[in-house]
């Protein structure tokens, strides 16, 4: 039996990418009937228990069948009852417990589509079977009865009961199907960490394709982009080069139309992937408001932003390019005209400390699956020294604004990418932080290429940029073979390319460990979401449009409630620092939590405020400014199912928390929902979502 499971881990990441339909076609002949190989077991079983496709017809091989043990180290019997009729159901029932405790239940890892169930009941002529544990796909097993607990490791499962005369027998349960409800559970998911949030009818429809979420990843990567500047122009100023000649409807002013262009996009863009990207993106190459000259003026800030919209499938040497002419980061990290040194005045230092520190290689050597690399003493090295600023500052003089375009740009050009002033640049040679020399005589733009290759090619850039990209989109806590995997993607995207961040936003999303939830059996793994991610979610959950009156989103700055908010970010360092860490269990486990780092009890309540707000008065109050009537959540398809209240819950689950809310938050919240009258409809919606808001589940994404 060892050999046996030793055998199905093996194998077990490449078996599990196929559901069950698919696996059965790889059955050599696909022979007819559920047990081709008469070996008592059926080929779904076999399936369900991590069998290979060839294995079905095997009569000596077949999935790893779990076995209970006694705390004597005696098996338990056990037999394979028969399939249903629509051979989708099926039972391993394992004979009396002994009542031992603990038992021990020989580990699988779950197949993705398909749900198991541990149940019990004392004797055998019962009716009806008590769930003790379910597992969801290759997610870790839950308790489910009360005094049950099921304690999973990697070698073994351990289960202790105090009611084990109560369930003298046990059985293993497994149910699934192609349209199975743990199959929208996984599209809600990947959803969650691709867009802005689904609606159902996006989680319905990937789940219809098999879960083909490498073609919805090539179909996202296919649409164009959605330009939050031409968005800005589309918005109908009345003066569409200067706003501040704006109409009274632009609610807030010139300063929050950047704001209400980025929620425009964010909520209804179809490019979704692209603009979570860009979202990641810009939590590296951070442009915030507070160090920023003439915050007032919009054009400048979404053309900004367009930089890490239109890079974001592209190639990060073209945005690292991109980004160091950008006169917006000139102006904010200082580097604009920047000279070369003349006596007592030397090069501006900023932009050459930060390129290396935040935007590529770190301040540590790393291993090429992010680990640092440490010296004989055991000491981190460093990649760079001050002598190696200077340096490299030298590389960023000569930089200068582009002309002025009366009636276009006004005062000075923040717009246009920053062009060379040879006289200003300093053309000595520059040591590099590898060793290598850019030669003395180079014009700007030529030592600044120069210098960004280096960059663009040191080992240390591509495990970075992966970490930073993976705690955005999947999990706070990768884990080296992660991280490695990731950074190959941005070595060689297959077909030879470095940089490719198309192949980089593919390898973080389709990685086994974002897409087996087996891997949240490890500690650590799943992240604490952004709260502007969650108030993204249940906009687009519940549909939120504009209407006559209000023609865009006039949503107003959430950094004070939220700790974060589109354009303000407190400093060059993010909203939160990616190796931070709250005291406590998180610490002591040796793990981080970067969003951890703006929760506190001040944004905690105020987020439950704005939520609270949201769901029940939709974009109005707090939440935003506009017209009346403001836009509201719409809930016509939760409504129908408030007559049955565990109905309404289990929808909402899916769409907010994809199938993980506990058994003890459900109770909680159907016993607040049936509290209030089934002719308030809507009132019981509101009531569920804003439990559900609050709740674990809804804030860790695992």
């Amino acid at each position: 039996m060892a050999m046996a499971y030793a055998s199905f881990i093996e194998n077990h990441l490449q078996a599990n990418t196929k559901d069950f339909p698919d696996w059965l076609e790889q059955i050599p002949g696909q022979p007819s009937g559920t047990d081709p190989d008469r070996d008592g077991v059926p080929s779904f079983m076999e399936y369900a228990l991590g069998g290979l496709p060839e294995d079905a017809i095997d009569p000596f091989k077949y999935g790893s069948s779990p076995v209970f043990q006694r705390e004597d180290e005696t098996k338990v019997w056990g037999w394979t009852a028969p399939l249903n009729s629509n051979g989708l159901d099926v039972k391993w029932l394992a004979g009396r417990s002994g009542r031992r405790n603990p038992q021990v239940l020989l580990p699988f890892a779950g197949k993705r589509d398909m749900i198991y169930l541990l149940e019990s009941k004392a004797s055998l002529k019962d009716t009806d079977w008590t769930t003790l544990a379910r597992k969801l796909g290759n997610a870790p097993w839950q308790s489910v009865a009360e005094s049950f607990e099921i304690n999973e490791t990697s070698e073994n499962v351990t289960l202790s009961y105090e009611n084990w005369p109560d369930a003298t027998f046990l059985r293993l349960r497994v149910e699934g199907d192609e349209g199975t409800l743990q199959r929208k559970a996984m599209a809600a998911r990947f959803l969650k960490q691709a867009t802005f949030g689904p609606t159902m009818a996006q989680i319905e429809a990937l789940a219809n394709t098999d879960l083909n979420f490498e073609g919805w990843i090539d179909d996202q990567i296919a649409l164009p982009a959605t330009s939050h500047l031409a968005h800005y122009y589309s918005m109908g100023l009345s003066n569409s080069i200067d706003p501040r000649e704006i109409r009274d409807e632009y609610k807030g002013g010139a300063g929050t139309l950047k704001v209400t262009v980025w929620w425009d996009v964010a909520l209804l863009g179809e490019d979704q992937l692209r603009q979570r990207m860009a979202w990641a993106l810009s939590q590296i190459f951070v442009m915030g408001e507070l160090g920023s000259k003439a915050n007032q003026y919009p054009i400048q800030w979404v053309n900004w932003y367009d930089i890490l919209v239109n890079n974001a499938f592209g190639n990060f040497r073209n945005l690292l390019q991109d980004v160091t002419l950008s006169p917006k980061m000139g102006d904010y990290l200082t580097y604009v005209g920047n000279r070369k040194a003349n006596g007592d005045q030397l090069p501006d230092e900023n932009y050459a400390r930060e390129v290396m520190q935040l935007f590529t290689i770190g301040l540590w050597h790393l291993n090429s699956d992010g680990t640092l690399k440490l010296d004989e003493q055991g000491e981190p090295i460093p990649t760079y020294t001050n002598y190696h600023i200077t340096e490299l500052a030298k590389v960023f003089t000569g930089l200068i604004r582009q002309v002025n375009k009366p009636n276009l740009y006004w005062n000075p050009n923040r717009v246009d990418p920053m062009r060379e002033n040879n006289n200003r640049h300093d053309r000595t040679a520059k040591e590099m932080f590898d060793g290598s020399i850019i030669p003395a005589g180079g014009n700007t733009i030529e030592d600044i290429s120069l210098a960004l290759d280096v960059l663009f090619n040191h080992s240390n850039t591509a495990p970075f940029i992966a970490y930073r990209l993976i705690q955005r989109l999947t999990c706070s806590n990768p884990s080296p073979e992660y991280v490695e995997r990731v950074a190959n993607a941005f070595i060689d995207n297959g077909d030879g390319e470095r940089g490719d961040l198309a192949a980089v936003c593919k390898a973080i999303l389709l990685d086994p460990e974002a897409r087996d939830a087996g891997y949240a059996v490890e500690n650590g793994r799943g992240k604490l979401r952004e709260p502007m991610l969650k108030f993204t979610q249940i906009c687009r959950a519940f549909n939120i449009e504009h209407n006559a009156q209000n023609p865009h989103f006039w949503i107003r700055s959430m950094d004070d409630d939220f700790g974060m908010s589109p354009y303000r970010y407190p400093s060059v360092f993010n909203f939160y620092l990616p190796e931070f860490f709250p005291q406590g269990e998180i610490q002591d486990a040796s793990l981080v939590a970067p969003e951890f780092q703006i929760l506190d009890d001040s944004t905690g309540l105020k987020t439950f405020r704005i939520f609270n707000l949201l769901i029940n008065n939709g974009l109005s109050g707090a939440v935003a400014l506009g017209n009346a009537p403001r836009p509201q959540l719409d809930y016509s398809e939760a409504i129908p199912l408030t007559d049955d209240v565990p109905e309404l819950i289990a929808y909402l689950d899916l769409l907010l928390t994809h199938q993980t809310l506990k058994d003890e938050t459900k109770d909680i919240i159907k016993e607040a929902v049936e509290a209030v009258p089934g002719l308030f409809a809507e009132a019981r919606v509101k009531r569920a979502v804003v439990l559900i808001s609050l709740s674990p589940e809804f804030a860790i994404l695992e």
